[in-house]
């Protein structure tokens, strides 16, 4: 569905010309919101992204609600149910996001780790040069 969405705005179709045009933010709004809906349905099928993917669409579907509301002044229905279809899909693979929270957290932990390293062993070459006498 969001694949097809995606589509239909890169494609430019007629209605989401229109519907784009009336948000006032310009056709590159269409064609970025068009991005983020196909590599949110790619995120879906790509092992181990499905809870990214969700997250991505329901921001996605969360700024579509508003605009309904607040902009376009239609019905947000859709965008409410395909909001909760996509917390649905985010809790069901909350262990896959706690997973790649925990392995990011990890991996920056290790990165700030060896710069730390790096720059303790860098003041230690630079004392160790000082305090060795330098023959003439």
């Amino acid at each position: 569905m969001f694949f097809a969405a995606g589509v239909a705005k890169l494609a430019g179709v007629p209605f989401e010309v229109q519907s784009f045009a009336q948000i006032g933010l310009g056709q590159w709004f269409r064609i970025v919101t068009g991005v983020v809906q196909i590599v949110g349905a790619l995120a879906f099928v790509y092992p181990g992204l499905a809870s990214i993917g969700g997250l991505w669409l329901g921001f996605n579907m969360v700024c579509a609600v508003v605009v309904c509301l607040a902009v376009l002044h239609t019905n947000p229905a859709p965008a409410i149910i395909l909001t909760l279809l996509n917390a649905l899909i985010v809790y069901l693979r909350r262990d896959e996001l706690a997973s790649r929270a925990e392995d990011t957290v990890c991996t920056a932990l290790t990165v700030q780790h060896r710069r730390t390293f790096q720059r303790a062993h860098k003041k230690r070459m630079k004392v160790s040069t000082r305090a060795t006498p330098q023959s003439s």
